[in-house]
């Protein structure tokens, strides 16, 4: 879940579309190299266990020989010295790994023919054919089996989740094909990140957050990032600026994001299928991250938006007035 929208310069835009644009079309990858370059961040970024206890606690389907060993700790330090403490969403080097990474098929094993610094490509190349044998086949089943939910439940709901969100938030989707791709883990706090660019997700499989029903609602929080999400932060910078408010921290329209993606799914699941979903903010903490004050405001002013109570403009200035910077 990136933290700053598309387009954060543009106008501000009304708040509803004529009509709903055409559905999205996601384009869902398994994809070998970028699974291999989020779980070397996976065993970098792990400071809680040394490389002997992560290695002992790995699920291997084929044990790693010694040279393999040694091969998989150096690319381990590598990444810990060259990538670990960088923003996934945010650096340009990282977003340029991740374009390289992502011009070779799905399938392929091998650096060859990537635009990568020759130093990382030397250290994919080596622990590749480990992670192959020993841990791809159940990475890649995990990955395979969240597509396969996401898939049936955004043909299910997806058309009328999407047109709900844009006349919310007063803005189409960016783009009607949006490139996701599942890894296993990415090994970050927010879980699945959305960059700046051309519209692409990632979104980790064997999170347990992100399972069954929450893989739908993720998977439009993320979507939204690349378009609905620009006017509600143009709009709620504007009436703060208007008010002499300082900057947008903690970002109040990356609450109002979540708790609106939450509560159309939430809804659409009751009226639709008799279901009594949670949505993904509540159920897992997010508002206890900065925004706890943030969550009553919302449930009386924002709740009123969505429910057709007030404007957007009237729940904008209340949740403005009542909360503090």
């Amino acid at each position: 879940m990136t933290l700053t929208p598309v387009g954060a310069n543009a106008a501000p835009r009304p708040a509803a579309v004529a009509q709903a644009s055409a559905p999205i079309r996601f384009d869902f990858h398994n994809h070998f190299l970028l699974n291999l370059h989020h779980w070397l961040f996976v065993l970098s970024r792990r400071a809680d266990l040394s490389f002997d206890q992560h290695m002992a606690r790995t699920p291997w389907l084929a044990a790693p020989n010694e040279t393999e060993l040694q091969a998989l700790s150096e690319a381990a330090a590598f990444y810990r010295g060259n990538y670990a403490a960088l923003d996934f969403p945010f650096d340009e080097g990282l977003e340029r790994l991740r374009h390289a990474l992502i011009a070779a098929p799905d399938d392929q094993q091998a650096s060859l023919g990537l635009a990568l610094p020759p130093a990382l490509a030397a250290q994919l190349d080596r622990v590749a054919p480990l992670y192959a044998r020993g841990l791809w086949p159940v990475h890649r089943h995990s990955n395979a089996r969240w597509i396969r939910v996401a898939e049936a439940l955004n043909a299910r709901h997806g058309a009328s989740i999407q047109a709900r969100l844009e006349q919310l938030f007063g803005q189409r989707f960016a783009m009607q094909r949006f490139r996701d791709d599942v890894v296993y883990a990415t090994s970050d706090i927010r879980g699945a990140y959305t960059p700046d660019g051309p519209p692409q997700s990632v979104l980790p499989s064997h999170r347990e957050e992100y399972q069954g029903l929450a893989a739908l609602e993720m998977l439009y929080h993320e979507a939204s990032h690349t378009g609905p999400v620009e006017a509600l932060f143009t709009q709620v910078n504007t009436k703060r600026q208007a008010l002499g408010r300082g900057a947008d921290r903690p970002a109040l329209w990356h609450a109002l994001q979540f708790y609106t993606v939450g509560e159309v799914v939430r809804q659409r699941l009751r009226e639709h299928d008799g279901v009594d979903y949670q949505p993904y903010a509540l159920k897992n903490g997010v508002y206890g991250r900065g925004w706890a004050k943030m969550l009553a405001p919302m449930q009386r002013h924002w709740q009123a938006y969505i429910d057709g109570q007030l404007s957007l403009d009237q729940a904008l200035d209340r949740l403005l007035v009542e909360l503090p910077d």
